[in-house]
């Protein structure tokens, strides 16, 4: 769970952490903060509400946000929610007025409610839906025996989300940092219908970037999202994601020429 976030991290602090990377022209431009990285694969799926894989996942940390979030020290801070109240039978968000959406319209409450709540609708078929059961009827609702509208979320006004519990949930604070719990706004939602997310403008963004540009199998650009509420602590100002589903041989090629300042390279030997 924490992966997805500690990498966002990493384009937050470039001053910190980019030195120790090759410092080619191509892969790092200081003067105009880009860097230029690959992927392993292309992202099967940025609807936050149903995917569940790494590498979408990885995108998802860079351009959403949720509730909480987490820092360079991998410790819990606030995200969309500026202050919170944990209990034995629940949780109390308040959320920040200055969150807005890639669109310039504030994120609100009703934003997580109706994401929430589509994740456990059986129909969804979420994958990841079992992490929002610390939720007062969530599971039941999941398995058909209850409807969406009786699940322990509820928006008091526009900047107040108020939880319930099945049960005590002490770590729950950590849950609504993943992705899974990531808002969605709903008009956006139903205007793109099942092209929701598949591609660049089908997608509203909350976090520090957005995706400018995806050419699918090939290339994607992430840049710094000016609606932000946090930007001015955001230096970079464009993630070049210059390969996908690329194989491990060319990648590590593309490392050590200073061509690309970030790879992964799965290790398929024994």
């Amino acid at each position: 769970m924490r992966k997805f976030l500690l990498t966002a991290f990493f384009v937050l602090l470039p001053v910190v952490l980019l030195p120790a990377l090759p410092c080619s022209a191509d892969a790092v431009d200081y003067a105009q903060q880009r860097i230029a990285i690959t992927l392993a694969a292309e992202p099967p799926n940025l609807n936050s509400m149903e995917t569940m894989d790494q590498t979408s996942g990885f995108v998802l940390a860079h351009v959403m946000e949720g509730l909480l979030q987490y820092d360079a020290q991998g410790r819990l801070a606030p995200g969309v929610a500026e202050r919170w109240e944990l209990r034995a039978d629940g949780a109390t968000f308040w959320l920040r007025r200055d969150a807005k959406w890639s669109d310039g319209k504030s994120v609100t409450a009703h934003d997580f409610v109706f994401a929430w709540k589509r994740i456990v609708t059986p129909a969804t078929s979420s994958h990841y839906a079992g992490i929002l059961f610390p939720i007062k009827n969530a599971q039941r609702i999941n398995r058909g025996e209850l409807p969406p509208e009786t699940m322990g979320v509820r928006a008091t006004n526009d900047y107040q989300l108020d939880v319930s519990f099945e049960r005590p949930c002490p770590y729950f604070l950590g849950l609504t940092a993943y992705f899974i719990y990531d808002p969605v706004r709903e008009d956006f939602f139903r205007s793109r219908g099942q092209r929701y997310a598949a591609d660049a403008d089908d997608m509203l963004y909350n976090g520090a970037f957005t995706v400018s540009r995806w050419v699918h199998g090939a290339q994607m650009t992430l840049t710094k999202n000016p609606q932000y509420w946090n930007r001015d602590a955001v230096s970079l100002q464009t993630i070049y994601i210059t390969h996908m589903s690329i194989d491990p041989v060319s990648a590590h090629s593309l490392f050590k020429s200073g061509h690309i300042a970030l790879t992964s390279i799965e290790n398929e030997g024994p």
